[in-house]
């Protein structure tokens, strides 16, 4: 799990669970949406087009950190951020930058959450990704550990949320 120099290289089980968690809170915390966990089963509801956003991250480890969203779910996400009505210009123009502001607070949040209070990491400005490119990634031959997955259902929408560790051949996810 960790190379000679002390970094730690692989992602352990118990990461995908705390990678859950911290999102579930950021979501609840920063967009006022909640997980629906006794609903985690359920068939999502068809997605017209999805966005996703990302950051990069480097310190005690590196990696990227990405979400991958409906785009009417980021919209909505927009508003209650911006505590506007959902329906406003203001929201409908901001879904990207909702989920990147989203995607970074959960990085700023996971990485301690794994690595400890004393770990130091600088996280990159987040950015827009494709989310076709996130699912490549996730169907990519690799080796255990270089990557994490969670999905959560956020009002009756699929959200999936992905961390691929440095060596990973997402990492960065080019387009």
């Amino acid at each position: 799990m960790f190379s000679e120099s002390g970094k730690m290289t692989k992602l352990k089980p118990t990461h995908q669970r705390i990678l859950s968690e911290t999102a579930a809170r950021i979501f609840e915390d920063a967009a006022f949406a909640f997980a629906d966990e006794s609903r985690a089963e359920i068939e999502p509801q068809g997605i017209l087009s999805e966005i996703g956003a990302a950051v990069d991250f480097a310190g005690d480890f590196a990696g990227t950190l990405a979400l991958t969203a409906p785009e009417e779910l980021a919209t909505v996400l927009a508003a209650n951020m911006l505590g506007v009505e959902e329906g406003d210009p203001e929201a409908t123009e901001k879904p990207a930058d909702a989920l990147g502001e989203i995607v970074n607070m959960i990085c700023g949040n996971f990485l301690p959450a794994v690595a400890g209070d004393r770990a130091e990491f600088r996280i990159g400005a987040p950015r827009s990704v494709k989310a076709s490119v996130c699912r490549r990634a996730v169907s990519a031959q690799v080796e255990v550990g270089s990557m994490a997955m969670c999905s959560l259902i956020i009002e009756d929408r699929l959200v999936d949320i992905f961390v691929f560790m440095d060596g990973h051949p997402a990492r960065g996810l080019a387009e």
